[in-house]
């Protein structure tokens, strides 16, 4: 579904994106807080999040309970806030095998080649060592 500029700059679009990701960036905060191991706290959230998107994506595509307003407020910004994996994990299964693989593939090499290049970046500017920088 094609949207023209017009619909996606609404100012009440915006609010509940915004307001959904106010809401999402602190919720995953918490759980951080609750659960100390970050790793686990992560994959929580992830299939937490890759559960509810789901059932919005879903909803969209069958019933249509949830409207327009919510899925703004919870999809695009609760969800994406609360995680960004649930999004990955969604385009991956919605698209066909080939252009998931690549899919794949391409966020792991540019996701982890982005974290070396900022890892790489910092080391120059800092006094820390490079390994120590990266086992902190």
């Amino acid at each position: 579904m094609n949207k023209t500029m017009d619909e996606i700059v609404q100012p009440k679009s915006i609010g509940l994106v915004a307001g959904g990701g106010f809401l999402g960036a602190n919720a995953r905060y918490i759980v951080g807080l609750i659960i100390p191991t970050p790793l686990l706290a992560t994959g929580i959230s992830n299939v937490v999040g890759c559960f509810f998107l789901g059932l919005i994506m879903f909803d969209s595509r069958s019933q249509g309970y949830i409207s327009k307003q919510p899925r703004l407020l919870l999809g695009t910004g609760f969800i994406s806030s609360f995680t960004t994996y649930s999004a990955f994990a969604l385009q991956i299964v919605s698209t066909q095998p080939v252009t998931a693989v690549a899919y794949i593939v391409t966020s792991y090499v540019l996701g982890f080649g982005a974290i070396f290049m900022s890892w790489f970046f910092i080391q120059t500017q800092s006094d820390v060592s490079a390994t120590e920088l990266w086992n902190k």
